[in-house]
Formats: structure tokens, C-alpha cells, sequence
């Protein structure tokens, strides 16, 4: 119980090397809004963030083993979780009671849920997405709809003389964005290759004014 009812902490560095969160390690630590797992840990146990009202966004990109019973229970504020490094088990009531979550995020092939696993219990209105085979995944996860995870656009401007966007999608991921003037006869042009190294990136087009129309596709590199 690595830091119990810690009400009034805010944020911790850990330690490299660590390979596991306890039972409880953080149980009710209301005040917690940021976190960084080490990539060497591999568990994390029962009620290890149960009660982390002040978490609102966590990723992790641990290769995680085993996630625990209640890990995330009545994280009420959290609206998204990642899991980039792919998780293999998900026990019972993990999200249970995180009224606020809408999206989490796999990396990964499907995690195994254990017989009668309450995944989202009090958790209506989450969406499971992922980057993997997807014949590993079914159309739901604990009662969750699952869509495959696809990069999305947003923050158009025009600055620097050119046109640009933001694409987000998980981190390490490639795309190559193509532009075009005509769906009619669509004749794509390259405008450049990306890696999301954060998980975005900010794609730009010195060429989006050399015609009256132009319209944008994001593929596979």
C-alpha cells in the first residue's frame, strides 16, 4: 500500500526498474491527477487506483501481465485510458464506477477476462478501441461496443503560408497523407509521411493554395 488515502498527493515519479503496483497502492488518493508508469511494470493488483477521483486521462506503455480486481473503481473523472503496451488480463470491475470513461485504448490483441468478469459495472458509456489483428476481437468487451482504433484529424489552420491539421492516433504509429482536387478523377499526391513518436503530429501542406479544392486521405505508409 504504497501510498494508502494519500489524499492531498497530486503527482510521484516512480522508480525505473519497478515491476508491479500493489494491492492498493493507491487506493483513494483523490488528489492524484498525473502519473507515469515505468515501462517495466507488469502487474498491477486489486484497488491499485480504486477511488482516483482526481485521474482524468492515464496512459501506460507497460506491458502489462495482469491488470487486477477494482484497479480503476470509482475513478469518476477518468474519460480515456491507453494501454500502449498491450495488456493481457483484465480482472473483475476494473473501470467499474468510472461514470466519466468514453474511451479505452488497446495496443494490443483482445486481454483474457476471467468467467463473469463485470468489466464497465456502472460504466455506461465506454467505447473499446484497437490497434491489432482484428480477428482477435469480437464486437464487444465486457458489454463495451469495440471499434478499431483509427487515426483522427482536427485543429485545421492556415499559418506559416500553409495549411495544416493534427492527426492523432497512438504513439508509433506511421501514415502517409495524400491530397487530391478532383473525387471525380482522383489523381493523389503525396504530402508526407508521419510517425505520431506522442501520439500526434502536425501534418502541413505548403501547397493546399495551388488549387480551388483540395481534399485529404490518410493511409498506411
Amino acid at each position: 500500500q504504497l501510498c494508502y488515502e494519500c489524499r492531498s498527493l497530486a503527482a510521484l515519479e516512480l522508480p525505473g526498474g519497478l515491476t508491479s503496483i500493489g494491492d492498493a497502492a493507491f487506493y483513494n488518493c483523490l488528489g492524484l491527477k498525473a502519473l507515469a508508469l515505468p515501462a517495466s511494470v507488469t502487474v498491477l493488483g486489486q484497488d491499485a487506483f480504486h477511488g482516483c477521483s482526481g485521474l482524468t486521462s492515464l496512459a501506460m506503455d507497460a506491458a502489462l501481465a495482469a491488470v487486477g480486481d477494482e484497479a480503476f473503481f470509482g475513478c469518476d473523472r477518468l474519460r480515456e485510458i491507453y494501454f500502449y503496451g498491450g495488456v493481457d488480463s483484465l480482472a473483475d470491475g476494473v473501470f467499474g464506477a468510472c461514470g466519466a470513461l468514453a474511451g479505452v485504448y488497446f495496443q494490443c490483441d483482445v486481454p483474457t477476462l476471467d468467467t463473469g468478469t463485470d468489466l464497465f459495472t456502472a460504466a455506461g458509456n465506454v467505447t473499446v478501441y484497437y490497434i491489432a489483428d482484428p480477428s482477435s476481437w469480437g464486437a464487444t468487451l465486457g458489454g463495451a461496443p469495440v471499434v478499431e482504433w483509427a487515426p483522427v484529424s482536427a485543429g485545421v489552420e492556415v499559418a506559416e503560408n500553409a495549411f495544416r491539421f493534427t492527426v492523432a492516433w497512438a504513439k508509433g504509429q506511421s501514415i502517409k497523407v495524400q491530397a487530391c482536387s478532383d473525387l471525380t478523377a482522383p489523381v493523389w499526391q503525396d504530402v508526407d509521411t508521419y510517425i505520431l513518436t506522442n501520439g500526434t503530429c502536425l501534418v502541413t501542406d505548403p501547397h493546399w493554395a495551388d488549387t480551388v479544392l483540395r481534399i485529404y486521405r490518410i493511409m498506411e505508409p
